[in-house]
Formats: C-alpha cells, structure tokens, sequence
C-alpha cells in the first residue's frame, strides 16, 4: 500500500519559514515502511493556489490512503483539501489524526471528506488500518479509529498505549526538504526522548489526552537511555551535516533516575550540544550540572506570564517567582543559556499584568524570549471558561498564534493585545536599559512609561511612534516557533 501523509505546517507571519521537522508524522511513516509499505508526505506551507494544484499533487503520489495530521489551528484546512477530495477523489480512503482529531473526535469525524479520525497513538492503529484495507477486509473495527460507515459512525474505544521502545527510529527523510527545514538548516537535529506531560496546566492540552485514555496514569513515557542514544548514533551516521540536537520533548528531565543515567550515557556516547525544555521548580541542581557536562548549551522554560495571579489562578502553573528566578539563576551559573515562552491575551488579563511578564523577562535577562498570543484550545479548562463567559470571537480565524487572538477581553481590548504582542521584545528592551539607571531615576521612567502603555490610547501612540520602537533591535528569530507538537507547553 502507498500512505499519502499530508501534514499542514503553515506560519504566516514568516514569509520564508521551510517547515519543522514533526517526531509524529515521521513516527507513523517508519511504523508503516517497517510492515512493507510506501509512504509520501505533502508537506504544506503555504496556502493552495486552487484545487487542482491540490489534486495534481495527490494524483503523483498515487495513494491507496490519505492520512491527515492536525492541530486544532490548522484543522480548516484539512477541512477543504478534504472536502475537494470527497468531490473528485472520492475512491481515496481519508484518515485524520492528530491533537485536534484525539480531543474533538465528533467535530473532525463530521468533516466532509474525512472517513475516519485515529484518537490518541495511531502507529498500531495505522498498521492494523492499512493491513485490513489491502487484504480488502473491514476496517470498522480497529481500535483507535471512529469511521463513517453507511449505517453510522462505530467508534471504537482505544488500545493500550505504545511502547516506544518497540516503534522503529521515526523517518526523517519522509520529509522531502529534510536538510532545510527550521531547526536542520543550521545544522541541528530534533528528536524526542518521551511523550506527555503530567502536569495540570489549564490552557494546555496534554492533560486533555492525558484524560482521553483510560490507562491515564501511563501516558507520560520514556524510551530507554540505550535506545536514544542508538538513535543519535544513526542520525550521525546518515546525516553528517548534523552538529547538535534539540529534545522536543515538553520536559526532558522530568524523572532524575532516567536522567541521570541519559545523561551520563550521552555525555560519553554522543556528546553533541543540545537543546530541550524544562520546567522551573522541579530540577534537581546535580541534574543541572550533568546538562552542563552533557554540553546541554540552552533551555526554554515557561514562564508564560510574570503576573502571580495570571500565573497560578489563571493557567494553574503552579510556579513560584523565586523559583522561576532560581532557576534562571541556576542555568546562568553553569553556563546554559535561557529562554522562555510567554503569553499575552490571556482571559482576566490586564495591561499591567502584560507589563509583569515584560518586565520579569527583563530582570532575568532573558534576552530572546517567544511570546505567542493565548489561544483556548478545545478541552481545556480556559476554553471552557472563554466560552461560558463570551470572549470567544466567532469573526476570527487563526492558523497560528503569532498574528491575532480569538478572544475579546473586557480588560484588554484586541488593539492592546495586539500591540504588546508585536512590541513584547523591544518593550523588554526598555524596561532592561531602564533598570539599569539609579534607582529614583529609573522608578520614575518605569511609572510614567507603565502609565502611558496602560492607557486605553496606547496602541494609537504606538503606531504613531512606530519609527522610534522599530529603531530597537528585534532579534532574529526572537518569536520563532519551537518544533511542531503545537497544543502543550512546559
């Protein structure tokens, strides 16, 4: 059989963007190779000229099925490509999975044009498919998957969780422009050592799929050490461009039993510099030293806001400033470099709650941080709170969270959002060269410069000072998007 993956991967707001590398799609393309079949991946970028740009494309790779990976933010997409093949590709089976497919089955299901939707690990779902469809048989049944048939949709309840260390190392070269896609064109590859995240966090998806299975408790799993490392071995023997390594895994050293005996391991077996995320307040300092001798060189923490409410009510984060600030100060002391995600638009926000995060940016020296703007995604406990309390827009659409918010706030209009959204780098900037003046003085800049952002006036002054704030550096790639796993956050 031929699978015709069709991954959607568009950020518009990079006019140049080549893609990222997603674990996932590469995952289920050696899943399927490994059973004898063939395997083709459309990746897309940009949007389609017409449809039949879209067709010609299907026709060329000949595909006996279409399988889908979406995100929630992307999910309008797969919509029309699939309603174009309804139309004039009918014969073709059609599949999506994915994040947004596992946590709003009925919405994708109800799709026209796609005929099944895989909830949860679909690499034993897809082989189980793709072995019942070329020995002709009825695929109604596989676990996993809920399929239209012509009596009704059957919706299957899941099978056991995945173990990773029983799925082949995940095909890179299923993606056609692998050498130039974001993090592999300077020469680093992304990989992953785990799947989950154990925490609660309100505005995030992982405990969504954490709850969508009944073997919940599981879900947060880890390959073995040896396995990784075999792993990073290969990619150096195939690609020998490869120079570092970024870890996509939402927290790399969650359990300081499997990471000190990784660490120790990759430390003397590969010994490449990396990248991976962590959480703040959950480090044991020994694990941090072993990053640093392990040539970690950088880790991305969420900070997401610098307000205490906003932080801990609001997202349930459950991190403290000091441990945040400890953290950072740990990290600063062996040499590893830091960077943060943040959010702004968040419901309950204030202006001045927008500032707190700037401003705590600033006093950490976070000098690159990523800011992205909220966006409630189906399931959790904030988009549950959005749709009660009437901020969810219906007048817009997204397919990133890079350019625009879905929500109108009543403390914080879509002109402010969208102002300290676009000059979040460069405010920082101000706030860090204003810490730096004696203290009266600095006080007093901070206060009246605070005054004038939280006017209700203030994205007007911005566009009319636009000249002056555009003078201060934006770093490249200071808002880049950080892999492809799209709904989850550390």
């Amino acid at each position: 059989m031929k699978i015709l993956f069709i991954y959607t991967d568009r950020f518009d707001f990079i006019p140049d963007y080549p893609g990222n590398y997603y674990t996932g799609i590469g995952s289920l393309a050696a899943a399927v190779k490994r059973e004898g079949h063939r395997a083709g991946l459309i990746h897309l970028l940009r949007p389609w000229k017409d449809k039949e740009t879209f067709l010609r494309r299907v026709d060329a790779e000949a595909p006996d099925l279409i399988a889908f990976s979406s995100t929630t933010l992307q999910f309008s997409l797969i919509e029309e490509m699939a309603r174009w093949l309804r139309q004039d590709r009918p014969d073709i089976p059609t599949l999506c999975g994915g994040v947004h497919p596992t946590i709003c089955p009925e919405e994708s299901l109800a799709a026209d044009g796609i005929r099944m939707v895989c909830r949860g690990e679909g690499e034993g779902a897809l082989v189980e498919l793709c072995r019942r469809l070329k020995a002709g048989e009825d695929p109604s049944s596989v676990r996993n998957l809920w399929v239209k048939t012509d009596t009704g949709a059957v919706r299957n309840d899941l099978r056991p969780l995945e173990d990773l260390d029983a799925l082949p190392f995940p095909d890179r070269e299923i993606f056609p422009n692998y050498r130039n896609l974001w993090w592999e064109r300077s020469g680093t590859a992304v990989m992953m050592a785990s799947r989950g995240c154990p925490f609660n966090c309100n505005y995030c998806c992982n405990k969504v799929l954490r709850d969508v299975h009944p073997d919940h408790g599981k879900v947060v799993r880890f390959r073995s050490p040896e396995l990784v490392i075999q792993e990073i071995a290969e990619i150096r023997r195939r690609f020998a461009w490869v120079n570092s390594l970024n870890f996509d895994d939402d927290i790399l050293v969650l359990r300081k039993g499997w990471s000190t005996e990784f660490l120790e391991r990759y430390r003397s077996d590969a010994g490449l510099p990396f990248s991976c995320n962590v959480r703040p307040g959950s480090l044991d300092p020994s694990i941090v030293g072993l990053l640093r001798t392990a040539s970690c060189r950088e880790v991305r923490i969420g900070i997401e806001s610098g307000s205490e409410r906003i932080r801990n009510q609001v997202l349930n984060r459950n991190i403290g400033r000091r441990q945040i600030l400890d953290t950072v100060s740990l990290f600063r002391k062996n040499g590893i470099h830091v960077r943060s995600f943040n959010m702004v638009g968040i419901p309950s926000e204030t202006p001045r709650d927008v500032l707190e995060t700037i401003k705590f940016n600033a006093e950490l020296g976070i000098p690159d941080p990523q800011y992205t703007i909220f966006y409630p995604f189906p399931g959790t406990e904030l988009h549950e709170l959005c749709r009660k309390q009437g901020f969810l827009s219906t007048n817009r659409s997204l397919v990133d969270y890079y350019y625009d918010t879905v929500l109108s706030l009543p403390t914080l209009s879509h002109g402010q959002i969208l102002m300290f959204h676009h000059y979040f780098d460069r405010l920082l900037r101000i706030y860090a060269g204003l810490n730096r003046l004696p203290k009266p003085l600095s006080r007093l800049f901070v206060s009246g410069l605070d005054a004038v952002l939280c006017h209700p006036a203030a994205p007007l002054l911005a566009r009319g000072v636009r000249g002056i704030l555009h003078a201060i550096r934006r770093p490249r790639g200071g808002s880049r998007p950080q892999g492809a796993t799209g709904q989850g956050a550390v």
